[in-house]
């Protein structure tokens, strides 16, 4: 278990024994292990997850962040829909910011994406965006519509979950 996150400590996994890490395991991970490999068919894996806005006293100039280690038509299309429909929303899109996945560790996608030979990437949102319900709504359309351009661009003739 880490014990930080980027410096910022995760007091739920400071004292973590063999046992809790064990248990934790079972609970928490391996579900969620089963739930991807069972959903392996899909066309893409995005994981998605917030951030904050400052770290290590630096300011994060985005809203919304694209990660990505390896370049695909996926990525590009939702780096541009995001980037069109994003700035047009009022949002600033990054592209491997706040991070650089290709500097960072990744488990999920890695494991469950890119050693499979499936597009993958992060999703990133600024999680004071996320507080106010107004924003978060019209993040959520924002998505909604950008991942189902995206999904209609690249598998026209694929019935598609977004």
């Amino acid at each position: 278990m880490r014990p930080d996150l980027g410096g910022i400590p995760v007091p739920g996994n400071l004292a973590v024994d063999a046992t809790d890490a064990r248990l934790r395991k079972l609970v928490a991970w391996a579900p969620v292990e089963r739930a991807i490999v069972e959903a392996a068919g899909r066309r893409a894996l995005i994981s998605v997850h917030s951030f904050t806005p400052v770290m290590g006293g630096v300011r994060r100039d985005v809203d919304i962040g694209v990660l990505w280690r390896e370049q695909s038509p996926f990525v590009n299309s939702v780096l541009k829909t995001l980037r069109t429909q994003g700035t047009e929303a009022g949002f600033r899109i990054g592209d491997n910011e706040p991070y650089d996945w290709r500097q960072a560790v990744g488990y999920t996608l890695n494991r469950h994406g890119l050693q499979q030979g499936r597009p993958c990437l992060y999703l990133e949102v600024r999680n004071d965006l996320l507080a106010d319900p107004e924003t978060f709504e019209r993040i959520g359309r924002l998505l909604e519509n950008a991942f189902a351009t995206v999904a209609m661009s690249l598998w026209p003739q694929s019935a598609v979950a977004v």
